[in-house]
């Protein structure tokens, strides 16, 4: 997109002639996504001047969009103040900056032809959460509708090989290749890899070029279509990659509006109001009469290839969701509506609530201890440097040791007694933790920060409910846990809450 990159180029005139995309376009990409929440992350490619980023915001919890052109960056952000949305000069072919798993759409409106795909498939394969959508779209060559002997004169003037008028080459020499050719044969060289990608619809539309028209029973694939002005149609000419490629070739070509004897776009439009009596009928006012253009389009759609995921989820946080309902157990509210008595169903007193919620954290202080004991005892035994190390772990006296350094806990071994081989009895050492039985102590500092920052005023709020559901519960190992922590807390995670649960000022 080199010439949408360079200083010449203008980026408030594409914002002003681009044509918008329509609210049926959008419904058909996230009809396709089907979003069960609108907290999800959206990646916008080549967003430009960010009309797709403003347009989907409201559906999406944080909107990513770059854009490889720091004019149209600049553009982008001067168009809106929308706190989700943020633009960033980038490619689409390194995408460093995007955690693992952390996509649910990508999306890129007219811009999919100009990647590099040998680096692109696989940072989209790494940054698109399992399940998760992509939406490639683009529009080409519009006509004006009724209107043949005006599309064949554009037609010429874009990809004609003849002089425009003589002296005056056409536009054809212009066009950014391959990029040009891929987007005129309907992006079929865009092809989502299998491997990566499952459920891939493609859907194209063409106008009939000879007749100018759209056929009955296309009309509802048509969706990019516009009436405007003569003098909007002549400023969308000239946002074309290949005018400006042109204009730079022949710098003493100005447009009449520039005080020059006129460029390619006026020869253009000379012709074409010659063309046609009516325009030419209305003198300097040709640039009001209202003509009928549509585009043709294609849109790609393909769906993040499922996995199975087998013990991919960090030890640091795999107990949290378990732990997570531990709290709702402990909240007043859902203990009076889970328990009754066994006979009469009476629903439990509330005297008797309070004085098991005063039990809470009785020996809460001996269990973190034992967990302690645990994490560190568990670390110790698998972190040995040589093997001759690990022949020579005394692993029972080293067990008894830590339990009564760290929980102030002695065994039989402390009278002299035979006994005390407690770490023949965790079995978590072999059964997969495998250094990382700290995760469970490690876990509940981010199960008691969820929920005494969401669900603590509020236990039963079925909207935060579903959105843990989606956010954390659904996501799983498929992403990074810290991913999904941090947009379901909107922060970081603190220990705070875990302090404060356990009574010790900070």
């Amino acid at each position: 997109m080199s010439v949408f990159a360079r200083p010449t180029f203008s980026a408030a005139g594409y914002a002003a002639f681009r044509p918008a995309y329509p609210a049926s376009l959008f419904r058909t990409v996230l009809a396709y996504h089907r979003a069960p929440s609108a907290s999800g992350t959206l990646l916008d490619l080549g967003c430009g001047h960010g009309l797709i980023a403003r347009a989907l915001s409201p559906e999406f919890g944080r909107v990513v969009a770059i854009e490889p052109s720091g004019g149209m960056v600049k553009q982008a952000s001067k168009l809106t103040d929308d706190p989700k949305i943020t633009f960033r000069q980038a490619s689409s072919e390194d995408l460093s900056f995007v955690p693992d798993a952390s996509v649910d759409l990508v999306v890129a409106g007219q811009a999919s032809h100009w990647f590099d795909y040998t680096k692109a498939w696989p940072e989209l394969a790494r940054v698109v959460r399992s399940g998760g959508s992509l939406a490639f779209w683009g529009y080409k060559d519009n006509i004006l509708l009724g209107f043949p002997e005006v599309n064949q004169i554009l037609e010429d003037a874009c990809y004609g090989e003849d002089e425009v008028v003589p002296g005056m080459e056409s536009m054809a020499a212009y066009w950014e290749k391959p990029g040009r050719d891929i987007l005129r044969d309907s992006l079929r060289a865009v092809v989502p890899p299998p491997s990566d990608w499952t459920d891939i619809q493609r859907m194209v539309f063409e106008p009939d070029r000879k007749t100018s028209s759209v056929a009955p029973e296309n009309e509802d694939r048509a969706w990019l279509q516009k009436r405007l002005k003569l003098g909007e149609f002549e400023g969308y000419l000239r946002t074309f990659s290949a005018f400006s490629g042109w204009r730079e070739a022949h710098p003493a070509s100005k447009s009449r509006a520039d005080g020059g004897r006129g460029d390619v776009v006026d020869v253009v439009f000379d012709k074409m109001i010659e063309a046609v009596p009516a325009w030419k009928a209305k003198g300097e006012a040709w640039r009001e009469v209202e003509v009928d253009a549509v585009w043709g389009t294609v849109i790609i759609l393909a769906k993040r290839a499922q996995y199975i995921q087998r013990e991919v989820q960090l030890r640091d946080f795999v107990e949290a969701p378990s732990q997570m309902l531990e709290n709702w157990c402990w909240t007043p509210s859902v203990l009076t509506s889970l328990s009754s008595h066994y006979e009469t169903g009476e629903k439990i007193p509330d005297d008797l609530v309070e004085k098991l919620m005063s039990t809470k954290h009785v020996n809460s202080a001996l269990f973190n201890l034992r967990q302690l004991h645990f994490g560190i005892f568990d670390m110790t035994i698998h972190t040995p440097k040589t093997h001759e190390e690990v022949k020579n772990l005394k692993l029972s006296e080293l067990y008894n040791n830590l339990r009564s350094e760290i929980a102030g806990l002695k065994g039989p071994e402390a009278k002299g007694e035979k006994g005390g081989n407690g770490q023949a009895t965790f079995g978590h050492l072999i059964g997969g933790y495998d250094a990382g039985y700290y995760g469970y102590l490690y876990s509940e500092v981010y199960s008691t920060d969820m929920f005494h920052s969401v669900f603590k005023a509020d236990p039963m709020n079925g909207k935060e409910g579903r959105r843990y559901r989606h956010t954390v519960l659904e996501k799983g190992g498929s992403r990074d846990e810290m991913v999904s922590l941090e947009e379901f807390l909107g922060r970081k995670p603190s220990t705070a809450a875990f302090y404060k649960e356990l009574g010790i000022p900070i």
